[in-house]
């Protein structure tokens, strides 16, 4: 399936089961809009305006190659791979469904809240932002971000296995950071809080916490 007409508006859901592929810049409006399929972005910037499932679960499809992907909504992700040439943006709670790995050559953002006993591997060139807090529902088991810059604003982290951040980690909200598995928590660089301001770090495991930056 190609899109070349650009948006598709509903008032009810839509639902794709056959790869997809974006031909030009698209915006999917509907009450919930379902990916449940592979997807080539095609250099298209693709926003969906609604809540959002991407992937079908334990398919592991692949979305990858957009110029940016936006979901307005809440966004459940079952796609092993996502990727794109700039911003990802999720702005409503997020829910695992598998291991995902995102990547991003400009900044991934996420507006609310991310849960699912899943890993989560995320890695782009100029940030990474997590505006809620992570696991703090179901714990992740894994989280792994590497970015320049890392925007811990949603206070907790909760995981059952190992913590990484790779990158200078940014504050602008007091942060708990647990691992209830006794997984290792490591900071390969900086840990400063937002300029001007003074936020307090605090993390929680039985393993080993390490802080590689000054």
């Amino acid at each position: 399936m190609v899109f070349n007409g650009g948006d598709v508006w509903s008032t009810g859901s839509q639902t794709y089961f056959n790869t997809v592929t974006f031909g030009n810049a698209a915006t999917l409006t509907g009450s919930s809009v379902a990916l449940l399929t592979n997807v080539n972005g095609n250099g298209q910037q693709v926003v969906i305006d609604g809540n959002a499932t991407l992937g079908q679960a334990g398919a592991g499809h692949v979305l990858t190659n957009f110029a940016a992907l936006t979901v307005t909504g809440a966004t459940t992700i079952n796609a092993g791979t996502i990727g794109s040439a700039g911003t990802q943006s999720y702005a409503g709670n997020v829910t695992l469904g598998t291991n995902v790995v995102l990547s991003s050559s400009d900044t991934i953002a996420f507006g609310s809240a991310i849960n699912g006993a899943y890993a989560l591997s995320a890695s782009a060139v100029n940030a990474i932002q997590l505006a809620g807090p992570v696991g703090a529902g179901t714990p992740l088991t894994g989280l792994s971000l590497t970015s320049a810059q890392l925007d811990l604003n949603g206070g907790t982290i909760t995981t059952s296995g190992n913590q990484a951040y790779n990158g200078a980690v940014i504050l602008t909200a007091d942060g708990t950071l647990a691992s209830s598995g006794g997984g290792t928590i490591s900071f390969s660089s900086t840990v400063n809080s937002a300029a001007g301001l003074h936020y307090a770090l605090t993390t929680s495991s039985s393993g080993t916490t390490t802080f590689g930056g000054a």
